[in-house]
């Protein structure tokens, strides 16, 4: 019974999206022209070339010895085994959704365990530094150390949950060798299945990029919903269209900064599909993402105040 019901809810469903198309080609086709030209010009020049390298270092076993360097620094910080260590460094370098991928790949090639992942999973998710500095921070600041001061307030509460959920607060259980994945490819097949996923897993975010896109297009079309309120919708669905709007709308400005910067902490529901869609069947709950990245935003909000007051 409950199982009809949802076909005939998807049914229902899958019918009003074939009517409002038709109704409203022109919006459906601009929302789409947009989310090409996001992800044309935004997202596959700054996440495919990590996407691209992380890949190819997971495949090829490079990443055991990067994990080797600067596990001294981050093992003692955070209390993670080389492999994990490897995972915090490029989570913050590349930015969300790539930061769950490598996560997710790590576990799936036996690099680190489960639970190692769910606690690398609390922290690492974040906008990546060239998101930050060359697009959101462009418009609000010229001088680099402004910049600098933002992107480490941005970053220092997931640091701080990183910290004070330390691994080293649990019991530490490293993929035995026997576990781990014993697979070696060659460098061609190591290439060709480094650009499939990669291919793969971009097609997928930018599917979700168009289809927040179309969203958008059709909300900013419904005049009886006030500026302001579409503004946080914008920000709510995709946070790189969101966060031109808020620049360019008449929100007071004082506020504009710190809602740009809270709409790229938890990145929006594109973001939150995106993060689903490379974590499925991993163990990974968006649900954990969700808590952590709430907590982050306050704990933001927090530090974001009193730096303003000084």
């Amino acid at each position: 019974m409950i199982y009809r019901q949802k076909n005939i809810l998807n049914l229902l469903l899958v019918l009003l999206v074939t009517i409002i198309i038709f109704i409203y080609p022109e919006t459906c086709q601009s929302g789409v022209k947009l989310g090409i030209n996001i992800s044309m010009y935004s997202l596959i020049p700054s996440i495919l070339p990590f996407m691209l390298l992380s890949n190819y270092i997971i495949k090829s076993g490079i990443s055991d010895s990067i994990g080797q360097l600067i596990h001294p620094l981050f093992g003692k910080i955070f209390g993670t085994t080389p492999n994990g260590s490897y995972g915090i460094f490029m989570g913050f370098l590349c930015g969300f959704p790539l930061g769950s991928k490598i996560i997710c790949d790590l576990i799936r090639d036996k690099k680190i365990s489960l639970q190692e992942g769910k606690y690398l999973f609390n922290f690492i998710n974040n906008p990546s530094p060239s998101f930050i500095i060359c697009y959101l921070l462009s418009f609000y600041y010229k001088n680099n150390m402004q910049k600098f001061i933002m992107v480490v307030l941005i970053y220092f509460p997931s640091i701080l949950i990183g910290v004070l959920t330390s691994f080293k607060k649990v019991t530490l259980n490293p993929v035995s060798n026997s576990k781990k994945a014993k697979i070696n490819y060659s460098f061609s097949a190591t290439i060709e299945k480094s650009i499939t996923d990669s291919f793969s897993t971009i097609t997928k975010l930018s599917g979700y990029i168009i289809i927040f896109c179309i969203l958008s297009s059709f909300i900013s079309r419904i005049h009886i919903i006030p500026d302001c309120i579409k503004v946080l919708l914008y920000c709510t669905l995709e946070i790189t269209s969101g966060v031109f709007h808020v620049f360019k709308s008449d929100i007071v400005p004082p506020f504009k900064l710190p809602l740009s910067l809270c709409a790229s902490i938890i990145g929006g529901l594109c973001v939150v599909f995106q993060i689903c869609g490379v974590t499925s069947n991993s163990g990974l709950s968006i649900w954990q993402y969700l808590k952590y990245k709430t907590i982050s935003i306050v704990l933001f909000l927090m530090i974001y105040l009193a730096y303003s007051m000084l």
